[in-house]
């Protein structure tokens, strides 16, 4: 993928898009619409090697939950990074977002990750 070799953000390619919907059986098209609406069809990376992400309090929130960590015991100190319901009002966007990510990895490595990889 066009993602690093110089300091330059580059943007994801159509080819780019082939490579990753063959490697996850599915439409360039579907990824596109994900590329679209997650992120207005920005790019794909904040810097090189640093994909674009949007950490959100609520899905944490309830990734806790799931493992049977109640998350209101850490919710002090973090009010930023752990919230019960959708809000657009934490959100740093950029690079940012990589700050409350290694927050929320502090709380719990495992939930943080499922964040990532389950919703």
């Amino acid at each position: 993928m066009n993602t690093s070799e110089n300091s330059e953000i580059k943007r994801l390619t159509d080819e780019d898009f082939n490579q990753i919907s063959q490697m996850l059986n599915c439409e360039p098209a579907a990824l596109k619409a994900v590329q679209q609406v997650e992120i207005d069809g920005r790019g794909g990376f904040f810097a090189p090697g640093k994909p674009t992400i949007l950490f959100e309090g609520h899905i944490f929130w309830n990734q806790l939950r799931r493992k049977g960590l109640n998350p209101e015991n850490y919710v002090k100190g973090n009010e930023t990074i752990l919230y019960s319901r959708w809000t657009k009002i934490y959100y740093r966007g950029g690079l940012s977002e990589y700050v409350r990510l290694k927050q929320a990895r502090k709380i719990d490595r495992e939930a943080y990750m499922s964040k990532i990889f389950d919703r």
